[in-house]
């Protein structure tokens, strides 16, 4: 998707998109101030499985063995009884113990509001698993090592008497050779076994050295000087990268199901009709008649009119509606710069408000009005009597009169075929200001006389779906969208002229029908 489209949606839906924003820059912010912070301790750990060589498999399956029964026993009733008492506590904070890959190292973690507290906690479990775990082969070795020291002493015992017998055998006159040698023997089998049994006393004891201390401390917790995790500032940059996110989503959401148009092309494609202008934005008091000094605005209004070729003999070219899917599109303000274009041009023009829901005339051209197209349908009055000065040169007004709930009951077809006779035959071009297709039914009647329309769409006003909408009912109808107007448009490429500031324009409008054009046709 091109990225000016993408910006566009994102303009577009910039509640959605700031919303989460917002929202989770407050959470996280209200977080950060009202959780304190923690602060985490650490206790670094070696295990030393017993191996009488080089290490194998069996060893390093006998390390992840230790390693789980490490974890086993420090998670166990026992050891967290036995801290609380010691620390005199209530309740141990959250601790974690892992053992770190490609090495025989573990640590042990806790993380607390104190930083004190933490260390605290934190070497008091370690101590205690170095106690559990001695205390456990220590009572592993107390079956073993009794016995073979036992069988020491009873051989050492046996060995010291055949040591005595051969002695007194030696001193013997005449000496007995024969119980010498048998002696000799009793004593080099004592010697052996006696060297067997405390060879396997010295392992049993090396052994229970080993596996008792099998852990130990590498390196104690010491007191954290800073709190683990991000500050309060960046958790509320994390918290409002992951809002705007969210709200990206949002958006992209909310305009997958209410599209809008972002780019003249697809107006063009949708409505299957040119783009006859490209509206910049005009300032307020310049939308009843830019030609009063919006220059560019101007401009634009005369390139509509060479493009629409309105006032020409034919009679389709001679008679407009104008009118958009939804009301707030600018079509009014269309419709009058549209006629003023035209007047200036020195065509005879008439803008007949024909938008009896909401009408706003009187507004735009600061004045009152008096008897108007209600009243024409209605047969109550003349055209000569409901024809307006507008304060632009060559240009009528015949206002929408008076409202009521019935108007719309009296647009029928002939009546308002007769009216457009009477409007074809006093002026160039007549111009019809409609109601908003979707706003209400009288759009259609009137397409349905006038046929030629001029459609008015505002990206950021409408979308897709609406204007799918009404285009297809207008079709329906059998009118003819001879051209677009898109507006609250600004194409840089489009700017060509330097817009000088002019100063406000004074309006100098009259309520009553007393303009030479008007006389003219009263005449008649």
């Amino acid at each position: 998707m091109d990225p000016a489209i993408l910006l566009r949606i994102l303009r577009k839906r910039l509640v959605l998109l700031l919303l989460p924003v917002l929202n989770a820059a407050a959470i996280t912010g209200f977080l950060a101030i009202t959780i304190p912070p923690q602060y985490e301790a650490t206790v670094t750990l070696r295990i030393l499985p017993y191996s009488a060589g080089a290490p194998d498999y069996g060893t390093i399956a006998y390390f992840e063995q230790l390693a789980n029964t490490f974890s086993k026993i420090l998670t166990s009733d026992l050891v967290i009884d036995e801290a609380v008492r010691r620390l005199a506590i209530e309740q141990l904070p959250e601790f974690d113990i892992e053992v770190v890959p490609q090495t025989e190292l573990m640590r042990l973690s806790v993380l607390d509001e104190s930083a004190v507290r933490a260390q605290t906690v934190a070497n008091t479990l370690a101590g205690l698993l170095i106690e559990q775990n001695q205390a456990s082969f220590a009572a592993d070795s107390e079956g073993i090592q009794p016995l073979l020291r036992d069988r020491l002493v009873a051989l050492e015992s046996q060995l010291n008497d055949r040591i005595s017998q051969l002695a007194d055998l030696q001193n013997q006159i005449p000496r007995d050779n024969e119980r010498v040698a048998d002696v000799e023997r009793a004593i080099t089998t004592l010697q052996q076994n006696y060297n067997l049994v405390l060879n396997s006393y010295n392992q049993a004891t090396l052994s229970q050295m080993s596996r008792a201390n099998a852990i130990r401390i590498v390196e104690p917790a010491q007191p954290p000087t800073e709190p683990v995790g991000p500050g309060p500032v960046r958790r509320v940059v994390f918290g409002s990268i992951v809002g705007l996110i969210g709200g990206i989503v949002l958006a992209f959401i909310a305009e997958s199901r209410t599209p809008h148009f972002f780019s003249v092309q697809d107006i063009q494609s949708t409505l299957a009709a040119p783009v006859v202008a490209q509206i910049p934005h005009i300032r307020r008091y310049y939308r009843a008649n830019v030609f009063d000094g919006d220059f560019f605005a101007s401009e634009t209004f005369r390139r509509m009119r060479a493009l629409v070729q309105a006032g020409e003999e034919s009679p389709a070219r001679r008679i407009f509606m104008v009118t958009s899917a939804i009301p707030g599109e600018g079509k009014t303000t269309v419709a009058t710069n549209f006629a003023a274009a035209l007047g200036l041009s020195g065509r005879r023009v008439v803008l007949v408000e024909a938008d009896l829901m909401s009408p706003r005339f009187e507004r735009l051209f600061d004045t009152t009005s008096f008897a108007g197209f209600t009243e024409l349908l209605r047969g109550h009055v003349r055209l000569s009597e409901v024809l307006a000065y507008s304060g632009i040169k060559n240009v009528s007004l015949v206002f929408a009169g008076s409202a009521a709930a019935d108007s719309s009951d009296y647009m029928t077809p002939n009546r308002l075929s007769t009216l457009v006779d009477d409007l074809l035959g006093d002026f160039d071009v007549v111009i019809i200001d409609a109601p908003a297709v979707l706003a209400s039914s009288d759009a259609l009647v009137l397409a349905q006389q006038v046929q030629n329309v001029l459609w008015v769409v505002d990206m950021d006003a409408t979308d897709r779906k609406s204007v799918m909408r009404a285009h297809d009912q207008i079709l329906r109808v059998g009118a003819t969208i001879i051209g677009v107007a898109v507006n609250g448009m600004l194409h840089k490429n489009d700017l060509q002229w330097i817009r000088t500031p002019s100063p406000k324009p004074t309006k100098k409008l009259i309520s009553t029908p007393n303009d030479d054009l008007v006389k003219d046709v009263a005449g008649k």
